[in-house]
């Protein structure tokens, strides 16, 4: 018969995806998006700044180390303003109830009025529960984290994946991954909601295929980077070729310019020298008209005078 020994744990802290805040004078859970830790007391808040210094960027993942065969209990849980009132273990029907702050032995029943929900009410009053134990080992190697799930898509994910690793027969004790899916979900009521599921993969998948999408990434910044080099520099040729052909339609409109100038110059001479000519010329034909007139009038007299 196989010995169980119980002892209790060395709970460091609490992890969690969500903080609780005011909302009306009503306490309500907000969603973060990444992980965040809570320690037990000031004493270990060493290694809650271990942990603020490793996923400072609020990471929606975390590497966890499971460290027995059982790291995940589920239960129906009831609360109320003074905590928990009533639980039951999952698979079981023999639960507990705090009566007068003592817990006393209870009859578990499908019928119970807090297991329904009510009319008007999102949700039944008692609820599936999962606590997920695992250590950190990048933060400590000897100290437990919690972490209290009430994401009934959580707390099925990671019930069917280590449900189904003890079916293949392997040992749950190892390295894994845990992260924050977002997705679509749809309540009793028809109403759609984006919430964030937990899921797990072994440890070193996880890596591998981040060290996959990292490389990609980086492979693709570099292409973005060689064709932004390659484009400007296209535009700097393409720039340099305009200014050149530029310059070359300068330097012709330059020349052409001069050339007409200088027919301008040579056609101005030319009309200049026929106006000299013309007026050199004027003299000459006018004293052939006088000549002509003297000797036409002459001729005239001539005659007159032979009559």
């Amino acid at each position: 018969m196989e010995q169980v020994t119980r002892t209790n744990l060395p709970i460091v802290g609490r992890i969690q995806h969500g903080e609780q805040q005011l909302v009306n004078h009503k306490k309500r859970v907000a969603e973060l998006g990444y992980f965040i830790a809570k320690t037990k007391n000031s004493n270990m808040d060493f290694l809650l700044n271990r942990f603020e210094e490793k996923y400072h960027k609020k990471k929606s993942y975390l590497t966890i180390q499971f460290f027995d065969e059982n790291p995940l209990t589920i239960r129906k849980i009831r609360y109320n303003q003074g905590g928990a009132v009533c639980y039951c273990m999952a698979g079981t029907s023999k639960g507990k109830q705090k009566i007068s702050n003592k817990w006393q032995d209870i009859e578990c029943r499908s019928d119970c009025k807090y297991c329904i929900k009510q009319e008007g009410a999102s949700k039944a009053i008692c609820n599936y529960e999962g606590t997920l134990k695992f250590m950190i080992p990048e933060i400590s190697q000897d100290r437990i984290w919690i972490m209290k799930i009430t994401g009934q898509q959580s707390i099925s994910n990671l019930e069917a994946y280590i449900n189904f690793q003890k079916y293949l027969g392997n040992s749950i004790k190892g390295n894994y991954t845990i992260f924050l899916n977002q997705i679509e979900q749809t309540n009793s009521e028809g109403k759609k909601f984006n919430n964030y599921v937990i899921d797990i993969v072994k440890a070193e998948n996880f890596n591998s295929n981040n060290n996959l999408i990292s490389k990609n990434n980086t492979d693709k910044e570099s292409t973005q980077v060689a064709n932004k080099q390659n484009n400007s520099n296209s535009i700097k040729m393409q720039e340099k070729s305009e200014d050149n052909s530029k310059q070359l339609i300068n330097s012709k409109e330059q020349l052409d310019n001069k050339s007409s100038l200088d027919n301008n110059i040579d056609d101005n001479a030319s009309i200049n020298g026929m106006e000299t000519t013309t007026q050199q010329k004027q003299p000459k034909n006018t004293e052939n008209k006088i000549k002509n007139y003297k000797e036409h009038c002459f001729l005239f007299d001539t005659e007159y005078k032979k009559l």
